[in-house]
């Protein structure tokens, strides 16, 4: 076999020197309502919530009308993750169930890193689907 032959079986196998297989949408990957997380030695639970008020000093801290958002919840002592939350009205077709690969690297990560074709992003992806423990959403 040529080189020539080489590169294009390469290309064929990988698609442009791997880099295609981390483009686009993986679906296998997303979370679903009531999925874990374990992190080190504690355990989070993605939850829906609701928006917080701008004052949290009122009695009921949640609007009647705020929009119902997705966040990591610590199972044990109940304190979220972070501040930042997932508006799931702004997600596009959202099922009321699943959430998008991308949106919880967003939420746990800052950026998207499904997407991201970096060996260190790759890694940090995987490990972090090891410590996800699929909820009784995926049972159908």
């Amino acid at each position: 076999m040529d080189s020539r032959m080489a590169h294009d079986l390469d290309n064929y196998i990988t698609g442009h020197y791997g880099e295609d297989q981390f483009k686009g949408v993986n679906y296998n990957c997303d979370w679903k309502i009531g999925d874990r997380w374990v992190s080190n030695s504690d355990t989070y639970i993605l939850a829906r919530t609701r928006g917080l008020r701008k004052s949290t000093r009122s009695k009921r801290p949640y609007k009647e009308d705020s929009p119902i958002c997705v966040q990591f919840i610590n199972i044990r002592t109940g304190n979220a993750w972070t501040d930042q939350v997932i508006d799931v009205y702004k997600l596009p077709n959202w099922d009321g169930e699943t959430v998008p690969i991308g949106e919880i690297c967003k939420l746990v990560f800052g950026r998207d890193i499904s997407i991201s074709t970096s060996d260190e992003d790759n890694i940090r992806l995987g490990d972090f689907e090891n410590s996800h423990e699929y909820g009784p959403a995926w049972e159908d």
